[in-house]
């Protein structure tokens, strides 16, 4: 018997309560993801602002993307992941 299988992928930070929750630790560390990002696109080529529009809109995704993904209590519970 073969089962296709799809799951989420990981996002930049550990975990989506990262992207979602406003706490000063969180929002400083979505803060270092921008930094990042934006120093990445800067190195391969991009002016300043074009780099940090760049950054913004990778954190954009992320967000949506971590808004759309379980979260971890949910991720261990198999009927939330297996469904034959």
């Amino acid at each position: 018997m073969v089962i296709g299988y799809i799951d989420q992928g990981g996002l930049s930070l550990p975990d989506r309560d990262y992207y979602i929750k406003d706490d000063p630790k969180k929002i400083e560390m979505r803060n270092h993801l921008v930094e990042y990002a934006t120093q990445m696109f800067t190195l391969s080529g991009e002016s300043a602002q074009q780099a940090a529009d760049s950054a913004q809109t990778v954190l954009r995704i992320e967000t949506a993307l971590a808004k759309a993904a379980m979260d971890r209590t949910l991720r261990r519970d198999p009927k939330t992941r297996d469904h034959k």
